[in-house]
Formats: structure tokens, sequence, C-alpha cells
């Protein structure tokens, strides 16, 4: 992972920092917790310097440092400077990577967690040695912001390790308590022991594009103790969706984690559809520089998701095939399959389909018709805004379905479905909904959610939408709403930059503030002056943070036995996942759902 290195290394520290990490490592792999440290963990420190509290205290650091020259190397702290404020100084010795504030807010974090222990954890006590009154005071504030449990603290930004110290980001690293592990996925870990082998992935490589979120690490857990070596698994996660806490973690621990799975602020706006072909291309060049492509025998499995890996295979490298196993777990994914053997070029290395499984395509479309709907309210409510009463889902296939009933039974809202197939609206049209072409109802349409994973709505069509309108992706990418083709046309000529509240602007009446923990919203304006809601800019907006993990379990032991499928799998081809396991993964996740009062067909993810 690529920081700015403020803080040299501290070799007499560093044989000390190489033996704990692999105490560690070697804990976690065997399931045990990290161990536990006072104070406050760095990765919330972190996380509180973006809020609403603290962000006057890093604007007055910003302008009173902004204005001093800058300070050269080696000079002594100048008068005038506080302990803290020269600390934070250091910063200001480099150019600021985007202005004054974010530079400060980085000075800090580094300030703090300079001082925080090896586990990652700063107390009281040592800012107070560190920087004597006010690092007392900067504690106090920090864990009034925190509060009493670190663990449920929201994320505030995807950026938040931009830019900050080595040592920073590694204490932020050891210091996270957000992954979950196989022990908080017992379904999983009962699916590993029953439908497992400890030495399934023994001498193999893996290659796995995943939505890197809090609830991932438990399945690559499962896949250590199938024999996988985990210095074998190369990670490159959604930008979209990757959970910055989840990165930082996997770079500490030693995974080979692609640098593209994070957004950067240079180019956020990067369609990550392009990103993941650029990085599965360049993974699978430094996966296949040292093989044999005569070589036989399976030595390599991808994990896919969406297509990137197994497309990339049979395109650039299709010599490597016949020692390839893969997996793919989206429908999308399957669909690019299609597309490339449509082409003309046939799959030449066998592909389980946990996409098309049947326990996935009736369960999980009911999750995740519920995550839209509880993130979207979720969202709406944060910015103080009412949900719509009038839906219009565009693309009325399982998600679309599922988000449908989810908002009707759970908001009462009037829905209208649209859809390229007569089948789907007809299926619409009998579960209640308004039917009909696209463009007649955009109209009535003050929510908007795309759930057909193709652009269903370009910029112009904004044009079409009643004033003060909501806009919701629930497919992929940012192309489904148009936001890949975004342009000063669309701008919004209201948003400022609050020194506290950071961007803003007026919506129905309300000022807002559009960046809201892991979710930076977008108002647009058409150039008819209509202004419309674009909620997380256009990404996808149920993956702000997943599923919960007693639902999320169900997933990964999906994908943990398409694996196992897949390694005994030689026939090239499509392949359909196994029925009996999934027989078996449906039988424990009722018995573990209903002993707590939930359910797999009636999922409430607000509680």
């Amino acid at each position: 992972m690529k920081t700015r290195g403020r803080n040299a290394i501290d070799y007499r520290d560093l044989a000390e920092r190489i033996r704990t990490a692999k105490l560690g490592r070697a804990q976690r792999e065997q399931g045990q917790p990290p161990p536990s440290s006072e104070g406050l963990p760095i990765a919330t420190v972190v996380d509180a310097l973006f809020t609403p509290v603290l962000a006057a205290r890093v604007d007055a650091l910003a302008q009173k440092l902004q204005a001093r020259p800058t300070l050269p190397f080696g000079q002594p702290n100048p008068k005038g400077l506080t302990p803290l404020e020269a600390q934070v100084a250091e910063a200001f010795r480099f150019l600021p990577l985007d202005g004054p504030r974010e530079t400060a807010r980085a000075g800090l974090a580094d300030a703090v967690a300079l001082h925080s222990d090896r586990d990652g954890f700063i107390s009281g006590a040592a800012l107070e040695k560190a920087y004597g009154p006010e690092g007392e005071q900067l504690f106090r504030e920090l864990a009034e912001v925190i509060g009493d449990d670190p663990s449920r603290f929201e994320r505030q930004s995807v950026f938040k390790y931009h830019g900050l110290g080595a040592l920073t980001v590694e204490r932020a690293a050891r210091s996270s308590r957000r992954s979950e592990t196989l022990a908080g996925m017992p379904v999983l870990g009962q699916v590993v022991r029953e439908l497992g082998s400890p030495h399934a992935l023994e001498g193999l490589q893996m290659v796995a594009v995943q939505h890197l979120l809090p609830s991932n690490p438990p399945l690559f857990e499962a896949f250590a103790r199938s024999g996988l070596d985990l210095n074998q698994l190369h990670f490159i996660g959604k930008t979209y969706s990757t959970d910055p806490d989840v990165f930082v973690e996997y770079d500490e621990r030693g995974y080979r984690i692609d640098p593209a799975s994070v957004k950067r602020l240079d180019a956020s706006s990067e369609d990550p559809t392009v990103i993941l072909t650029r990085a599965a291309e360049e993974q699978l060049t430094r996966l296949f520089a040292k093989g044999d492509p005569k070589a036989q025998g399976l030595k390599y499995v991808l994990l896919d998701e969406g297509g990137f890996l197994t497309c990339a295979l049979h395109q650039k490298f299709p010599q490597f095939a016949h020692q390839c196993t893969t997996v793919e777990q989206t429908q999308h994914g399957v669909q690019e399959l299609d597309d490339m053997v449509a082409a003309g070029t046939p799959l030449l290395a066998p592909s389980v389909l946990v996409a098309e499984s049947e326990l996935k395509k009736t369960v999980e479309a009911i999750f995740v018709g519920e995550n839209v709907r509880q993130t979207t309210v979720e969202a709406l409510t944060r910015l103080g805004l009412e949900v719509p009463k009038k839906l219009l889902v565009a693309g009325y296939g399982a998600v679309g379905r599922e988000t449908a009933r989810a908002f009707a039974q759970r908001h009462g809202v009037q829905v209208s479905a649209t859809d390229t197939s007569q089948a789907a609206l007809e299926e619409a049209g009998q579960a209640g909904c308004r039917t009909g072409a696209h463009d007649a109802l955009l109209a009535d349409a003050e929510l908007y959610v795309s759930a057909a994973g193709r652009t269903t709505l370009t910029l112009d069509d904004y044009e079409q939408l009643p004033d003060g309108a909501v806009v919701a992706n629930a497919a992929s990418g940012i192309h489904p709403l148009g936001m890949d083709q975004f342009s000063e046309k669309w701008r919004d000529p209201l948003e400022t930059i609050d020194p506290v509240l950071g961007r803003v602007t007026t919506f129905r009446g309300k000022r807002i503030q559009l960046d809201q923990g892991l979710q930076r919203h977008q108002v647009i304006q058409t150039p008819g002056g209509k202004r419309i809601l674009v909620l997380a800019q256009g990404n996808v907006v149920n993956l702000a943070k997943g599923f919960p993990n007693d639902y999320a379990q169900l997933i990964e032991a999906l994908l943990y036995v398409g694996v196992m499928q897949a390694l005994h799998t030689r026939e090239p081809g499509k392949h359909a996942l196994d029925a009996l396991p999934q027989e078996r993964i449906r039988e424990l996740m009722d018995a573990f759902l209903s002993a707590r009062g939930q359910s797999l067909t009636a999922p409430d993810f607000d509680g």
C-alpha cells in the first residue's frame, strides 16, 4: 500500500514488530482474537477525525499552520506552536495532498498514532505525556465522540487512509476489530467441518475478485483451514464497495491485495468496470509470470465476481486455462461468459456457477432487496429527508422484485415497475405494481431504483423525473444511472464546502450534508433546472456495509462449497452447483435463524 512516508522506520523496533505481526497472524488463523489493549483504536480515531465535532479542531489547526512559512527540516519547535501543533506541522513540510484541511487531519492522525501501543491503541496518559494538557484534551474529545464501544462507531470515509504515514496505517490495521472471524459465522464453520477438507487447497494459488466488506474475511479463513497458503492469495476488491479497514487489515496481514481495490481521489469517477478489467489482467500477468503452460494438473483457482478473471484468462492467457478452475458468483458474470462464448471464445476451463444455484437465486435476492431498502432509507434519514411515496423500479428481475416488495411492505409506497421482458411486466402487474413503458413512468418516479444491471437512466432522462426526485443504483458500477457520463453541464451550482460539515447543498428546501459515513451523495441540476439527488454518487447503494453477518454467512458458505466442487471439476464449460450442499446449507441456516427469531424468507436488517 502506498503511503506518504513522513514517519521514518525505527529499525531498532523492526524485529519486535515483525515478531508481533507473525504472532497476531498465527492467532487469527487459529481463530483466536488478537490481543486487546487499553484506550482507543487508531482505526476509529482516524474515523473520528472526519466527524463534524472534531472538524473544528482540524480546521483551526489548518488555518494556523497554513499561515506559517514552511518549516525547514531540523528546525526546533518554533515559538507560538504547542507540542501537538509542532508535530502536526511536520505534515506541512510536504505539499498538501488535497489542501490544508486534509493535511491537518492526516498530520493529527499521525501525531496520535505515533504514541499508540504496538497493537494500535492510544491512551489518554500517552497523549498527555507526549503533548501535555492539549494531548489530554484531545483524548477526551476523541473518547466523547467515539463512545464506550469503538467497534460500533460508524466508518466515516472511503478515503480515510489517504495520505497517512506508514506507521499510522500499520497501527490502524492492528487495532481494527471490525472484520469478523470464522467464529462469528457458525454456519460457515459447520459447512467447513462437514463439507471441506484440511488439505483441499494445498499447493494451489487463488485469485479472488470480491466485495471487501467486514463479512468477507471469514471466507478466506475457511480457505486457510482447507489448506490454502494465504501468501498465495491475490485479492482484487471492487472499488465501490471496499471497506477501508478491511483493505488495510488485509494489507497488514501480508495478503497480495491489488491497489486498485480502493478508490483514489484523483480517479474516483472512473468506471469500476474499466478498473477491474485492467486489474484482472495485471493480476493474472503476475500470477502466470513464472508458470509453465506445458505443465499438467490443477494449479490455480479463480474466485470471480463479474467474469473479470475468467474473461481475462480466456482472452489473454488461454495457454494456462487447463491449469485453472473458476467459480462465478454473479449473474452478470455468467452473462459475460455467455457473451464471450457467443463472440467466438470457447470456455477452456471449468466454471462452477454459484450465481445460478437455486439457493442463491431464491434467497439472496430477498436479502439484496431488503438491503437496498434498508440502506436507501437509512441514507435518506441521515440526510433529513422523508421516504418518497412513489417508487419506480427499473428492472423487475429477482432483485427488482424483492426491492419493490420490501418498500411496499415496510413503507407502504406505491410501486411502479418497468422491464424489457413482457413476462417480468406481467409478474409485476400480478404483484400489484403499476407497469408500463420506462419513459411513461418517469414523471411520477419520486424514488427511482435501477436494478437491471445495465444503463436504465441516462443523464438526459433526468429531465423527465419530477423535481426533487431521488435515484439509487441497486445493480453494479455507476453506469446504470448514467453517472459515468457526468460533466460540468450537470453540476450542482448550490453545492458549497462548509468548514465543519464538508460538502453541503440545498435540496427539497433543506440544507443537507452530502458526505455521510462511507457514502458520498450528489445532487445534480438538469439544464431545465430540476434538482435530483443521486445516492452514493451513482455507485451501488446497498454496498455501504453489506448484509448483517447472520445472513452474509449463507453467501460465504455457497462460495466455499463452490470452490470445493471446482477443485474436482475438470471438464471445461459451465457447471451447476451441486444440490446436496445447498440443501445442507439451507438446513443449517434455517436452524440458526429460527433460534434467533429470524427467517431466510423475511429478513429484517433494521434490528
